[in-house]
């Protein structure tokens, strides 16, 4: 556990054996830091001074690796693409797609998003911040962690529509309405923690694939 002074602030022992550190894993610890912040105050009402008080270093160590509060946003948003990973996702996806097994894909989407979020509670926080405060990298965050799940989903609903299995719709809007569904549990059940009683996830995607299937299916 890290060893604070009073106030909470890292002590001089802490934050000289993190300067220590090399630069990666110095970037690393920063970069920690950094996301709980940013979770609980947002990207404006953050200051570097703060970061670095909670990650044990001397702030100029934070210009000096990454120069600027915006980069070192970047910066998190490249760690949570490694985090999240939307490209084994989508490869534990397409066995599904490809055998045309609407429930298990719709399922396994549903359970996908709900375990990401409740393991990474702090980061969906952090981009929910990131929405609120219009900052463009909020773009970027949807770019990395949402849109290439959401395309695969959009071929998916298309490719079944062409088959006749769907109901003709905009595949783009239903993709989003499925997702839309799921990422609304997260808010509720995961992020907000309102005190509703609801199934576990493996139930709750069940029941969110149900409900999506049975309104697009075309018989």
């Amino acid at each position: 556990m890290q060893s604070t002074s009073a106030g909470g602030v890292p002590s001089a022992h802490t934050s000289d054996r993190c300067t220590r550190l090399s630069q990666g894993a110095r970037c690393s610890h920063v970069i920690e830091a950094a996301i709980r912040l940013f979770a609980q105050k947002g990207f404006e009402g953050t200051k570097t001074k703060e970061i670095a008080e909670a990650a044990g270093i001397n702030e100029a160590l934070i210009f000096r690796d990454f120069q600027t509060k915006e980069n070192l946003y970047c910066a998190i948003i490249a760690d949570a693409s490694s985090r999240v990973s939307t490209e084994c996702a989508i490869a534990e996806l397409s066995p599904y797609a490809e055998r045309r097994d609407d429930e298990g894909l719709f399922f396994h989407l549903a359970v996908q998003v709900f375990e990401t979020a409740s393991r990474e509670q702090t980061l969906f926080r952090l981009m929910i911040y990131c929405a609120l405060e219009h900052h463009k990298l909020a773009r970027k965050f949807r770019e990395k962690l949402v849109a290439p799940v959401e395309h695969f989903l959009e071929d998916y609903l298309r490719t079944r529509q062409d088959e006749g299995a769907f109901r003709a719709a905009d595949p783009h809007a239903l993709a989003r309405s499925f997702l839309d569904m799921c990422h609304h549990h997260v808010l509720r059940h995961v992020i907000f923690r309102d005190g509703t009683k609801w199934p576990p996830d493996a139930a709750a995607a069940k029941i969110c694939a149900d409900i999506f299937l049975n309104g697009v299916r075309s018989h």
